[in-house]
């Protein structure tokens, strides 16, 4: 599924070069935070930041990934958050020329100069000062059961905001937190915080 999913590069070379290039804060112990932080039987939540929710909606619409690369570069952050929004409340749901319409949202969205930024918008840029991390060490740390799915004590997976919450039918018995990658007063390691209110 996209929250298990890692990165924006296809190759393991690509992948290790981010995870090299992010900083310290970024580069974590996924498995000595779980012990420090006494986890059982949870569900971790990392936040990669606005682009890569972004990317992995538009994977959940059915872009393929170059396309989907392609549109992330053609607008902004913002622009492409507000068209991705409109293309999820479209009723009856169409694929039919859903690549189009998303770009187009986007570029219009870019075109018009608005005082004042969405409350989406604004939502997504207060998520990412609260909490920004590299899944990269998180990705690697989950565990692989028998028939190929994602379980073990802890499972760690992609911050989607309200998408989350199509999890809960498989993991609704677990605790649920969400990782900060910036240290408390007092801490020794980042922080984890129950997941408490569903974000967009």
């Amino acid at each position: 599924v996209a929250w298990l999913a890692y990165g924006l590069g296809n190759s393991v070379e690509a992948r290790v070069r981010t995870y090299r290039l992010a900083s310290v804060s970024s580069r974590v112990d996924a498995d000595s935070i779980a012990r420090a932080a006494g986890l059982h039987h949870a569900v971790v939540f990392i936040n990669e930041g606005v682009e890569a929710r972004n990317l992995h909606y538009l994977w959940a619409l059915g872009l393929e990934r170059g396309s989907a690369m392609r549109m992330m570069v053609s607008a902004s952050s913002c622009a492409i958050r507000v068209s991705i929004d409109a293309e999820q409340a479209r009723r009856p749901a169409s694929a039919r020329a859903r690549l189009d319409r998303l770009v187009k949202g986007a570029l219009a969205f870019d075109s018009v100069q608005s005082p004042t930024m969405p409350r989406v918008c604004v939502e997504d840029l207060q998520h990412d000062i609260e909490r920004s991390a590299s899944y990269a060490p998180f990705f690697a740390a989950n565990t692989i059961d028998g028939d190929g799915h994602i379980g073990g004590n802890i499972v760690y997976a992609l911050d989607l905001g309200a998408h989350n919450e199509v999890l809960r039918s498989r993991f609704g018995d677990r605790a649920w937190y969400r990782f900060g990658a910036r240290l408390a007063v007092g801490d020794t390691v980042p922080s984890l915080a129950a997941y408490g209110v569903v974000q967009r």
